[in-house]
């Protein structure tokens, strides 16, 4: 974001839209309706299923424990990916855009879509701590994560989000391969690695250590505190499975 607001020339060398006609790849070849649509639809489906969650997690009893505000701010982030990801990338989709189409809105669009992602991960990695600590010891947790400090964790989160998105160049999206990506030109030019973004490669494999560390930490927690009755096992596998696909989907995605 620092290129687009402070430095006029470095944006016009690296996003120069009068390098090629958009039309060197017909319309027709870029327009994908069915897709679209179909972004429009699992938006609506995933919308349906965050509000009545986010909701809950908002009356008394569960907004008192610090684990609920941390996953009640990381719903509001996915919420806000999904608007980019979903009706924003299928209305790209239906009509046949490229960066070249709406730079600004284009660059804009993919700087908040950074932005939010790497909020979602902080939010992740905060969620995954508290719970270890309130498994290792529930004094710590609060004095970490009770009442004010949680809001004060999730400002320095938004400060780090901040701070990584305005110092990265953004993803933009292409309905040639209908995907975001961060060569603008993609389809058009081969650029190399011009716009490898470092602070993107770096965030994304630090979440993946980070989140298998501490959800290996959780396991190890659990296992300790877990009586090994017959009945007790089979709780504690099922606990088991669902932190390890909270894990495998968020490294996946990180990855």
């Amino acid at each position: 974001m620092n290129v687009f607001f402070f430095k006029p020339e470095e944006y016009e060398r690296l996003y120069n839209c009068n390098l090629y006609d958009i039309e060197q790849v017909p319309l027709s070849e870029r327009q994908h309706i069915g897709i679209g649509i179909s972004f429009f639809v699992l938006f609506a489906i995933f919308l349906a299923a965050y509000i009545p969650s986010l909701w809950i997690m908002k009356k008394k009893p569960f907004w008192n424990q610090p684990c609920y505000k941390l996953m009640f701010f990381m719903g509001i982030t996915d919420i806000c990916c999904l608007i980019i990801i979903g009706p924003i990338t299928g209305y790209y989709s239906i009509y046949g855009y490229v960066f070249c189409s709406s730079p600004k809105t284009q660059y804009i669009a993919g700087a908040l879509s950074f932005f939010f992602w790497v909020a979602t991960c902080d939010m992740g990695i905060m969620l995954a701590v508290n719970r270890c600590l309130e498994m290792y010891n529930q004094i710590w947790a609060a004095f970490i994560f009770d009442k004010w400090k949680c809001y004060f964790l999730v400002f320095i989160a938004i400060f780090d989000e901040f701070a990584i998105t305005f110092w990265s160049k953004p993803v933009v999206f292409s309905s040639i391969y209908v995907t975001w990506a961060f060569n603008p030109h993609v389809g058009y030019l081969d650029v190399g690695s011009t716009y490898y973004n470092i602070w993107h490669s770096a965030h994304n494999m630090s979440v993946v250590g980070i989140l298998s560390t501490l959800y290996l930490i959780f396991l190890l927690l659990l296992r300790r505190k877990t009586h090994y009755t017959t009945q007790s096992w089979k709780s504690q596998k099922e606990a088991y499975i669902q932190v390890f696909l909270v894990c495998f989907t968020t490294g996946t995605a990180a990855g």
